[in-house]
């Protein structure tokens, strides 16, 4: 910043030589004043400020009175004071507009600013005189606000997207029973007009006998958010009746009901439209999905060239400095490949919550990958990046392996972007109270100011670094906060400004699973043995660390040839390839949903008696019951009992050897 030596003689309000004989009037209204004032210098030196404006940019008068106005203006907005300057002196009465200035805090501060100008008595400008109000807030809420309408466009778009290309029928209705809006196969279903429907209650058009099972299935859809295959009879325009089959859901938030209907009048055609009318629900209630396929197909063009050539280059024999570099582009690739299926897991958007693999993850492997995939951008800026402490393989927490690194990536990436070069990211781990282990990142970056932590985990909200060069959507954090809530665990942040940051985060411990085998192996040797014929077992697994563990289980009985395969699809192959004596299936899998390959396997004359046992995290009954409905012959839940285990695979190979042998 600029800086102006102290004026020799300055004038001053409390000079009754230098001020008008009214000039006591405008020092009590100066000094008491509840908005911000100031009196500056021709050159723009502050000559005298009010304790309102003190509180305001966080200065003491006299701190002030050492600095010019441009010294806290913040960069972008000078040249434009510079500029209302000279027009004020070029006689412009009256200047107000908002600028940004520079809190003692290094805080962001948004202003109204008023400035005028103050002549002697030949008219020759003597100082500058300033009102100032803070209008920080009223900037956050015009930005929150503004983004909340376009997302609230975009929302819009996609529902008139859908509405105005079906051909079933699509309509809005208020929580009074109101036609809000409607498509145009609703004027062809009943005969009437927008203008008819439009505000008129549906019930109008129920026809008299179907209005008691109709009312009845409306609070049940208020209570239940939702409602599917339900039929009534409707009263046409010319009198004629029409049965319809409606779906529906309610919002609470928006306080209004979604519907599609179709017109099944015709009895033949009912089944063709209760798959139409689901898939056409499906398509309304989810408008975000056609969004993310679009997303993924446009992801996964260049990434199918960065992969693509990365292996190329990695078989090219390259140098002993290229190969790392290549490894670099490779994981960083393949990381951003397996986000992308997650993202669309068609599972998970239907259910409307985050499905996770919740299993012991080593810390070690961990934070030893998201360091790998740090490392250049720390190197970029010249940031030392490492742990801090001895990274083993014994220390094992719950939790989704993939969010997991996503997390710590995030964390990790935060405090690289947000530390000055030549700073410092360390990261470390330690048990933290009863079964609870603590994984801390903490940067030599400029640190948080005390009044914004309450905000940091606050979506879209960056804390003034929108004014910054550093990228960012304010949505990480959030993100994070979610994602390991959603883990059973917990995330904060400890700050001090000045001495840079530490974010923490707690989840629960957990043995190795390769321990757990081992503790495990005694009560499992007096299983009942299985036939001393070769059988062959087939797992579809994506997690190395599950493969690992079920191999190392299956090594108690020789006789049991284990076979893996790490895609649904790579899976579905081998299947029916090899024609395994039994499969073992995940859900969670990086290319296709788990219960899709059970139905291609079911589907399948080459397979469909091949007996499915499902492993997966997700010990929620409805899924088990819709898996086992499905096909699958069992059901484990992760972490995997190791008795059960065996006790279910005996009974599986068991129950295939019957089969077989009542073929023959």
């Amino acid at each position: 910043m600029n800086q102006s030596p102290p004026a020799t003689a300055l004038p001053n309000l409390s000079d009754p030589v230098e001020l008008a004989p009214d000039d006591a009037i405008f020092r009590e209204l100066f000094e008491g004043a509840p908005i911000g004032m100031a009196l500056l210098a021709l050159d723009e030196r502050f000559l005298r400020v009010n304790a309102s404006f003190c509180r305001m940019v966080g200065y003491s008068n006299e701190e002030l009175r050492q600095r010019t106005a441009e010294d806290i203006t913040f960069a972008d907005d000078i040249e434009t004071g510079r500029q209302l300057a000279q027009s004020l002196l070029h006689g412009t009465a009256r200047s107000t507009g908002d600028k940004r200035y520079i809190h003692k805090n290094g805080a962001i501060l948004w202003v109204s600013r008023t400035a005028s100008i103050i002549r002697d008595e030949q008219g020759e400008p003597q100082h500058f005189l300033l009102m100032v109000e803070d209008i920080s807030e009223r900037k956050a809420s015009e930005a929150a606000l503004e983004e909340s309408r376009r997302e609230l466009q975009a929302a819009l778009d996609a529902n008139q997207l859908i509405m105005d290309n079906s051909q079933d029928v699509i309509c809005t209705i208020d929580e009074h029973g109101c036609f809000l809006s409607i498509n145009a196969a609703c004027e062809e279903l009943w005969g009437y007009k927008a203008d008819e429907l439009v505000g008129r209650p549906y019930v109008d058009l129920v026809f008299e006998e179907d209005r008691p099972k109709t009312e009845a299935a409306a609070k049940g859809l208020l209570a239940s958010g939702k409602v599917t295959d339900f039929v009534n009879r409707y009263v046409r325009k010319d009198g004629t009746l029409v049965d319809v089959l409606w779906s529906a859901t309610w919002s609470a938030k928006d306080r209004i009901m979604f519907c599609v209907a179709h017109d099944v009048t015709d009895r033949a055609r009912i089944e063709k439209a209760l798959r139409e009318a689901k898939e056409e629900a499906d398509r309304a209630n989810h408008a975000k999905s056609d969004f993310l396929s679009r997303m993924s197909h446009e992801l996964r063009t260049p990434l199918n060239s960065i992969l693509g050539f990365g292996q190329l280059l990695d078989r090219q024999s390259p140098t002993e400095t290229q190969r790392p570099r290549i490894r670099y582009i490779l994981s960083a690739g393949r990381h951003l490949l397996n986000l992308i299926n997650e993202v669309l897991d068609i599972s998970r958007i239907e259910a409307g919550t985050l499905q996770l693999s919740v299993e012991p993850v080593c810390l070690e492997e961990a934070i030893g990958e998201a360091l790998d995939l740090m490392r250049p951008l720390a190197a970029e800026r010249t940031i030392a990046l490492a742990a801090s402490c001895s990274l083993d393989t014994t220390t094992y927490v719950l939790a989704d392996r993939q969010r997991l690194k996503q997390v710590l990536l995030n964390l990790l990436s935060n405090a690289v972007k947000y530390t000055a070069v030549k700073g410092s990211v360390t990261v470390s781990f330690a048990h933290s109270g009863e079964d609870v282990t603590r994984i801390s990142v903490r940067d030599t970056g400029a640190g948080i100011p005390v009044e914004k932590l309450a905000r940091l985990f606050t979506p879209f909200d960056r804390l003034g670094a929108e004014q910054s060069a550093v990228e960012g959507t304010g949505l990480g954090l959030a993100l994070c906060q979610r994602l390991v809530q959603a883990m059973n665990g917990s995330i904060g942040v400890n700050s001090t400004l000045g001495n840079g940051s530490t974010f923490w985060l707690d989840l629960p411990q957990s043995k190795s699973p390769l321990q757990t085998l081992a503790d495990s192996r005694s009560e499992s040797a007096s299983a009942a043995q299985l036939a001393e014929e070769s059988r062959r077992i087939l797992y579809i697994e994506d997690n190395f660390s599950n493969v690992t563990l079920v191999d190392q289980m299956l090594a108690e009985r020789p006789a049991l040839e284990l076979m893996t395969a790490m895609q649904g699809r790579v899976g579905l192959e081998l299947a029916r390839q090899h024609a395994p004596d039994l499969i073992l299936l995940d859900l969670h899998l990086p290319d296709m949903p788990g219960w899709q390959v059970l139905a291609q396997l079911k589907a399948d004359q080459l397979t469909r008696e091949i007996p499915v046992v499902i492993i997966s995290a997700d010990a929620t009954s409805p899924q088990i019951k819709r898996l086992l409905s499905a096909g699958a012959r069992a059901y484990l839940t992760k972490p995997i009992d190791i008795a059960e285990f065996f006790r279910v695979i005996e009974e599986a190979l068991g129950n295939a050897l019957k089969t077989e042998e009542a073929a023959a």
